[in-house]
């Protein structure tokens, strides 16, 4: 499968991606755009646009005979929908799954993920996220409802008849506004310098020993003499009277 996301995709801070889908954490002050990790995250995933995959594209991959190219396949439909029918070699799990520690450690980052669900909005939501945590990801373009013609087994598809409407649509062109002050991120995503290591204790080196060049040399110390003059002191006391 040819890869569109080059090397600079896959150093994005992993935590930045996975607290941006899951929603929580503290809220800091506003960063400008330059300086803002996430923002930067985005223009390096959305710079070859939204990252689909069709169901012909993707059955060619799973049947042109090379094995090591094949995706892995993440489906995120209901266990019971699952369990009906699904892309061959698909595995399931939610979203609330995928996107803990446990969940991304069962994808291997040498491999494109393709992510499956019902007609492709849930996929291709969670698709960002993950390639803002350095995957090489795409979402099934309208899900499983384009793998297949059995309603049993996609389950879910637009129905025109219950979802479509006849409302009012303008023909006027209309241009965006701004400039607007970035909203706050949801972390903190600035990398913290490693800690300065502290100083250790200075190594005081002991004094150099003098090479001696007599006796007197060696016993030249407060300590050795006092010893030597109470040594001295003793055996006089002993050997006196003895001839």
């Amino acid at each position: 499968m040819k890869r569109i996301r080059g090397v600079r995709k896959r150093i994005i801070v992993i935590g930045l991606a996975l607290i941006l889908i899951i929603g929580v954490g503290p809220r800091v002050s506003s960063q400008e755009i330059g300086e803002n990790p996430i923002q930067g995250a985005a223009e390096i995933v959305f710079e070859g646009g939204a990252s689909f995959m069709t169901a012909d594209a993707l059955y060619e991959n799973l049947n042109d005979g090379d094995a090591d190219n094949d995706p892995v396949i993440v489906s995120l439909r209901s266990a019971e929908d699952y369990a009906k029918g699904h892309i061959p070699g698909a595995v399931h799990m939610g979203l609330a799954a995928l996107f803990t520690p446990e969940g991304l450690a069962t994808l291997p980052p040498d491999r494109s993920v393709v992510l499956v669900c019902y007609t492709g909005q849930s996929a291709s939501q969670a698709t960002p996220a993950l390639n803002m945590l350095g995957y090489e990801a795409y979402a099934l373009q309208f899900g499983m409802s384009s793998w297949t013609t059995d309603p049993e087994v996609y389950a879910k598809r637009f129905d025109p008849e219950v979802h479509a409407r006849d409302y009012t649509i303008d023909l006027e062109a209309h241009k965006p506004g701004g400039p607007y002050e970035m909203p706050e991120p949801l972390i903190e995503a600035v990398l913290q310098p490693a800690p300065e290591p502290e100083p250790s204790e200075p190594v005081v080196e002991p004094p150099p020993i003098a090479v001696a060049s007599n006796c007197v040399s060696c016993h030249t110390d407060q300590g050795t003499l006092e010893y030597l003059a109470v040594e001295k002191e003793v055996k006089s006391e002993m050997t006196s009277g003895e001839g």
